[in-house]
């Protein structure tokens, strides 16, 4: 790979501001991406499109820096917009979780328009209502578990989006573990660790892995017999250095390989089996995977498909996020009797 990034500016009014991004965003090239990121916050930016037409590579460290940039804007008022973002950048961005974070476009006039919108779903104070709670009592009500923590974290954990609907779920922390009772769509922060999470109104949560003290492997692999023996072997190994017993990893990752073999099988068609993108996070209790496709829907089909292992996992999900791009969930605890925690 050619360690080459290069960046053209235009201005717009209202400070909005577009960096025009061409090559690649890698351990060579992160601190003129990051240079450039700070000179834009120096000039009063207060809203930034990233034309990604001709960016064809971005690694973790870059993800993050979009997050911290995104963050940072919008604790001014602004937004960041990812524009005329190619395929292979937005499959790794879906696989992060990230388009539930950072707003996209498909053109430059929309990301314009976006931009020009900022944070317009976040109200000026975050709404006393929807605090993330590890179970649920009164509304306002601060989480048990945030008391212990400084003012500065404590104010993290409310909403900064307004909660659509109030059909309550529980989300397991990827970082500490801790169960959340969590209400609609929002963004939100951990009580217990202060992870920063979003939730959507069809039920995806997108964790910040990008701050994760956790071990995370990316990966993307044709589904074949041997592939999926490595993938298998991978995650044997990452429970192995987290002392689960011999006969629960290797059912684990016997299991977890099927899954890629079944998504594989029903989504592709013609004898293609891939490639599939794939996250592993290995936090202090717990691994979870997520499973990106570019295959054809299952839809009503997947409670069929996954029948078993939607028993067998923790938090077992599947969703089709747009036209041909689906993404299936699910976790495995270190801990517990049985071959399974449910």
């Amino acid at each position: 790979m050619q360690h080459d990034l290069v960046i053209r500016a235009t201005e717009h009014p209202d400070g909005i501001l577009t960096l025009h991004l061409g090559g690649v965003i890698d351990a060579h090239t992160l601190d003129r991406f990051e240079r450039r990121l700070a000179e834009a916050a120096k000039q009063g930016v207060r809203s930034l499109i990233l034309d990604c037409e001709e960016l064809r590579y971005v690694n973790s460290s870059g993800f993050g820096e979009l997050i911290r940039y995104f963050d940072r804007l919008r604790e001014q008022g602004g937004t960041l917009v990812l524009a005329r973002v190619a395929p292979k950048v937005g499959i790794i961005l879906e696989m992060l979780g990230l388009k539930s974070l950072i707003p996209m476009a498909s053109s430059l006039d929309g990301a314009i328009e976006t931009a020009k919108l900022g944070p317009a779903a976040a109200p000026a104070q975050p709404p006393a209502a929807a605090p993330a709670r590890e179970e649920e009592g009164a509304p306002g009500e601060e989480p048990a578990a945030a008391r212990h923590l400084p003012e500065e974290r404590r104010s993290r954990i409310r909403a900064v989006r307004p909660v659509l609907s109030t059909d309550k779920r529980t989300v397991v922390c990827a970082f500490c573990d801790t169960r959340l009772r969590i209400g609609g769509e929002g963004r939100w922060a951990c009580p217990a660790c202060g992870a920063p999470f979003a939730t959507t109104r069809e039920g995806g949560v997108a964790f910040d892995w990008s701050r994760a003290d956790a071990e995370a492997v990316h990966l993307t692999f044709d589904v074949t017999p041997r592939a999926l023996a490595g993938f298998a072997g991978l995650i044997e190994g990452i429970l192995v250095e987290r002392r689960v017993p011999h006969a629960r990893m290797r059912r684990f990752a016997r299991e977890a390989a099927h899954v890629c073999h079944l998504v594989a099988e029903n989504a592709f068609e013609g004898g293609r089996k891939g490639p599939l993108h794939v996250l592993a996070l290995a936090g202090p209790q717990r691994i979870h995977l997520r499973i990106v496709d570019r295959g054809r829907s299952l839809g009503p089909d997947a409670a069929r498909v996954f029948a078993t292992q939607s028993r067998l996992f923790l938090d077992f999900r599947y969703a089709t996020v747009e036209e041909h791009l689906n993404v299936t969930e699910f976790a495995f605890a270190y801990a517990g009797s049985g071959v399974f925690v449910s």
